[in-house]
């Protein structure tokens, strides 16, 4: 009797495995990296930017008269006379003191090749003669025409591969022929004088 069962309990759960219907497959999720390959932006790749047109070594010449010129234009003839002396256009002389006629600075100087750099980081520095650096900062563009060194306004236009500037505005010095920040602005810029890319 209990076999008779037990064969009877075995059909029962055989018929109704086979005539139950299978569990349908629950729906796959897609995986974050399949959504993030099929979104649109994922595909877009930022567009690098050129440098602005600054960066890179300009070269210019110091110029005694040029010197004299600009800096008595801007009312202080004394930081003339310094600044002839300190880039030396004048040979022999690195004083004021040292300037043989004060009144006539400028004879027998020479030319004085003279350079900026602006590096794509956004640091500025010049260079003397001798290609030792002997000025030094941080640049930023402002706008199209202007940009700062160490917050400092410069207006600059730039022509193929040459470059001039000026000064935003400039002050005047104390007559104490001391270095004045406002004689540096006018001796970064040279105004008049073109920079050429190197």
């Amino acid at each position: 009797m209990s076999v008779r069962c037990a064969a009877i309990a075995l059909t029962a759960i055989v018929l109704a495995a086979c005539s139950s219907t299978p569990p349908s497959a629950a729906p796959t999720e897609p995986t974050a990296l399949a959504a993030a390959s099929s979104s649109p932006s994922a595909t877009v790749r930022p567009t690098p930017t050129a440098p602005p047109a600054l960066v890179g070594d300009w070269f210019g010449v110091h110029n005694c008269e040029r010197i004299i010129d600009v800096m008595t234009s801007a009312g202080m003839p004394e930081q003339g006379l310094l600044n002839v002396a300190d880039s030396g256009t004048i040979p022999g002389v690195s004083t004021v003191e040292a300037i043989a006629d004060p009144e006539n600075p400028c004879v027998g100087a020479v030319g004085v090749p003279h350079s900026h750099f602006f590096t794509a980081s956004g640091l500025f520095g010049s260079r003397d003669a001798n290609g030792q650096q002997v000025d030094d900062g941080h640049w930023v563009i402002v706008d199209a025409d202007t940009f700062t060194i160490n917050g400092v306004p410069f207006d600059f236009q730039i022509d193929g591969d040459e470059l001039r500037m000026q000064p935003v505005d400039v002050g005047t010095c104390p007559v104490n022929g001391a270095w004045c920040e406002e004689a540096w602005k006018l001796m970064v810029a040279m105004p008049g004088i073109v920079w050429t890319r190197g």
